[in-house]
């Protein structure tokens, strides 16, 4: 636990390590004024996970045909606001829309020319980017609007990245509201574009202008989903399904609409029912507060340590030998994978006197509450 130090003197941030369980946990010296939180004395907390890269990560595929559409609504009339995302546009020659809002006189859409150039429609105006893109592999790419209420403006800005390339004034605000659209042009809109062919991953959108440090600070990585400003954050990295969840909690999921989901090589392993595969030691030692849930296709596994006898199918082993079996149960069905050698013992005699809840956490006991649980590698209805 990592207590916040915020004194007379203002704030004092401290790094610190964050282990599974660990909480954060902030103390003021003083109530919030008003007991609200405003853009002069609000606060967030920033870190990385530990595997925050996505590099090979499954991402959302559209072949051109295909839509993803947000259940809730947004109202970004007259507000600042950024949509960053990233995405890899085939190369076949045309402008392609990444993302649409709004209806009427005031449609934005947020795409590519055809000619690799990032651009932007408010209206009837086609705003562009001054440098190309490369996206040579999924690519981060922002695009910032802020709103200039007094003037009634609204000013574009291109990002490749965190590096600016390229700005421009539209003359009126933007005033759209609707649900959001992703890989597909607006139905109502007025320019020769085209539905997105090509792979997206990570679409946020927040609900003011990015810096660039704050384009740094959280590209190319995966968010909490409580990030300060965060409107919407769909991962586009399920795998399967017709939805992507919104990690932010207050925000609506994304209606995935026929398009596909890229799983890349590399992230999974076939089993052909002759050849099992073994967990080196060095790369598994856990302990016995280390409880884990694993999920094959539709199918949860529950891993658990359960009993003192090896189970071999070697005549010559010892049969007197001891450790540890790994039960898996598979919705009801339960299989096991070869014996791993340790010394954890629940009780003198090995079997096991630890609960665990279908999400795989350990609980303290035996749960006095109504439920279903895991308990000696099985399924136990309490009622």
């Amino acid at each position: 636990m990592f207590p916040a130090r915020v004194g007379m003197s203002g704030p004092r941030p401290e790094d610190g390590i964050l282990d599974i369980g660990d909480d954060i946990m902030l103390r003021f010296s003083e109530p919030i004024a008003g007991n609200y939180l405003r853009d002069l004395n609000n606060f967030q907390v920033l870190g990385q996970t530990n595997s925050s890269s996505i590099a090979l990560s499954t991402s959302l595929r559209f072949n051109g045909k295909e839509t993803a559409i947000s259940e809730s609504t947004r109202n970004l009339g007259a507000k600042s606001f950024t949509v960053d995302m990233m995405v890899k546009p085939d190369r076949n020659g045309k402008a392609m829309t990444f993302f649409s809002h709004g209806s009427g006189d005031n449609i934005l859409e947020l795409g590519v020319s055809a000619d690799r150039y990032l651009m932007a429609t408010i209206g009837d105006t086609v705003y562009f980017s001054t440098d190309t893109v490369s996206f040579n592999a999924l690519h981060q790419v922002e695009y910032v609007l802020e709103a200039d209420v007094e003037n009634r403006k609204t000013q574009v800005s291109f990002y490749d990245g965190s590096k600016k390339i390229g700005s421009c004034e539209h003359p009126i605000l933007y005033l759209g509201t609707g649900h959001m659209h992703l890989g597909s042009v607006n139905p109502e809109s007025k320019h020769d574009m085209s539905n997105l062919e090509g792979e997206m991953l990570e679409f946020r959108l927040w609900n003011r202008a990015l810096s660039v440090g704050e384009m740094n600070e959280y590209r190319q990585k995966r968010l909490t989903g409580f990030e300060l400003g965060l409107l919407d954050n769909f991962p586009l990295n399920e795998g399967q399904g017709n939805y992507s969840y919104n990690t932010v909690g207050s925000g609506g999921d994304l209606n995935v609409m026929s398009a596909e989901w890229n799983v890349p090589d590399g992230i999974s392993m076939t089993l052909d029912g002759k050849q099992g595969f073994r967990i080196e030691p060095e790369f598994f030692s856990r302990k016995d507060y280390h409880d884990y849930t694993m999920t094959f296709g539709a199918c949860r596994a529950y891993f658990q340590l359960i009993g003192l006898e090896v189970k071999s199918s070697d005549p010559s082993s010892d049969p007197t030998e001891t450790g540890i079996n790994i039960v898996m149960d598979f919705d009801g069905t339960e299989t096991a994978i070869q014996t791993v050698e340790s010394d954890i013992r629940d009780r003198k005699d090995g079997t096991a006197q630890v609960w665990y809840s279908l999400d795989g956490r350990r609980l303290g006991g035996k749960p006095s509450a109504k439920g279903v649980y895991i308990h000696s590698g099985r399924k136990v209805v309490i009622r």
